[in-house]
């Protein structure tokens, strides 16, 4: 069996060399031709190979610049911590952002939606810690205040929200969600 390309070459150069072979047999005078470009195919195969390396590696780079600044960005300002059980009954764990407005804590989801997201519609309470303190809240979901979270998160997250926003398509569709603490 032949791999895609490697063996191929080494195929076509296993075909060259025994032409050659088969020339100096049948000839006295002996021909370069066969090895000089063999020698030819070799050299623009390793161009070939050293410039798709280059560009493996500047993609590899552009992917892991990206995922480094969306790291950076998200975890720059203040990150709360939202506690939430799946289907199976493990608790999880989600990192979010989150702003206060006229009294209430907002984290926003967008539009597609979230699996933190899908577990707050799920259960009748979510606990939250802020600032080392851990508490039960009902969540109220707000769209009438979409563009008024999007600004704050704006203001406060700068050019993370900018950036991940680029990311993930944009905050247009966003959904707030009011936080109401349980006693």
């Amino acid at each position: 069996r032949l791999a895609p390309g490697h063996d191929l070459f080494k195929l076509v150069c296993l075909g060259i060399l025994l032409v050659h072979r088969a020339h100096q047999t049948q000839t006295v005078e002996r021909s370069a031709w066969p090895v000089s470009l063999l020698k030819k195919i070799i050299n623009i195969r390793e161009l070939l190979m050293n410039k798709l390396h280059w560009g493996i590696g500047i993609f590899v780079c552009l992917l892991l610049l990206v995922a480094g600044l969306e790291r950076m960005a998200a975890e720059r300002v203040e990150v709360v911590e939202l506690h939430t059980t799946d289907e199976s009954g493990e608790d999880q764990t989600t990192r979010l952002w989150i702003v206060d407005d006229e009294g209430f804590q907002y984290l926003r989801v967008g539009a597609d939606g979230s699996g933190w997201f899908n577990r707050i519609l799920s259960s009748n309470a979510v606990k939250l810690t802020r600032n080392g303190e851990t508490i039960r809240y009902r969540t109220v979901l707000r769209e009438d205040k979409s563009n008024r979270i999007n600004a704050l998160m704006q203001a406060k997250y700068t050019w993370s929200d900018t950036y991940i926003g680029a990311l993930v398509g944009g905050r247009d569709d966003s959904i707030p969600i009011e936080l109401h603490p349980l006693l």
